[in-house]
């Protein structure tokens, strides 16, 4: 030690020991180190192998009045992308728990080979009220519906190809114009795919979603599903709902 005495740092306190024997004392004094982190980190426990940090419990989740009151005061002051990523496509989902929101996101993401990440709540589940124009801060209810979005290019495509052969064969369906021009928006809507009498795919998207619904592990809520090609076409329409609520606070429209 070049002659120098060790300096013992505890939480929030150090010392310089006159002897070796000092330091030693103390550190082999287990009441000394509870004394210590009790006086420094109440919430600290020592235990017989280390330390276990406990930390108060935090409730997160806000009421309907208080995410409402949020987003309209972040309205005024934020650019729209900054909105809908703070609000829409990052954070806790308004209808479920923590625990319920995760399990949701990984049975989804098992059912079509995705990550959590690429599983989301969105509308008034999500943020505890609707901002679709027609309805615009409406709270959400024991009528509403759960509406997830699933971003995956690769299953995105799986789907543009399976339909593109179907119509290929000659077929067509009522949806078709619609399905086109979302489509060009990169959204697959499945109300807007070919019926599932006669189309696969259709048939097992919706045979999923009609047993996560009656699984009742969610709430009493109708669950549905939309497929977008990447997060750009999800953020993007999000953008014009929330543009129009800017708007409409400051009277534009």
């Amino acid at each position: 030690m070049n002659g120098h005495k060790p300096l013992v740092f505890w939480p929030g306190h150090a010392t310089v020991p006159k002897k070796r024997g000092d330091l030693k004392a103390q550190s082999n004094s287990k009441e000394w180190i509870r004394l210590r982190l009790k006086s420094s980190f109440p919430l600290w426990k020592p235990t017989s192998i280390g330390l276990n940090v406990s930390f108060p419990s935090i409730n997160v989740h806000m009421t309907f009045e208080e995410k409402l009151a949020a987003f309209r005061n972040d309205l005024a002051g934020s650019e729209v992308h900054q909105l809908v990523q703070k609000h829409i496509t990052f954070g806790d989902c308004f209808a479920l728990s923590q625990d319920q929101y995760f399990e949701l996101k990984s049975v989804v993401g098992q059912k079509f080979n995705l990550h959590t990440s690429q599983v989301l709540v969105v509308g008034s589940a999500k943020l505890g009220f609707s901002i679709v124009p027609d309805k615009r801060y409406r709270a959400f209810g024991e009528t509403s519906d759960i509406d997830l979005v699933l971003c995956s290019s690769e299953l995105f495509d799986m789907f543009w190809q399976a339909v593109f052969s179907y119509w290929a064969r000659g077929e067509t369906w009522d949806g078709l114009g619609d399905f086109r021009r979302y489509l060009f928006r990169g959204w697959m809507r499945p109300d807007k795919l070919p019926p599932a009498k006669s189309f696969e795919r259709s048939q097992q998207w919706w045979d999923f979603f009609r047993e996560l619904t009656a699984s009742g592990k969610f709430g009493p809520y109708k669950i549905s599903g939309a497929l977008y090609k990447s997060w750009d076409f999800l953020e993007v329409y999000q953008e014009k709902c929330v543009r129009d609520c800017q708007l409409a606070e400051t009277g534009g429209i």
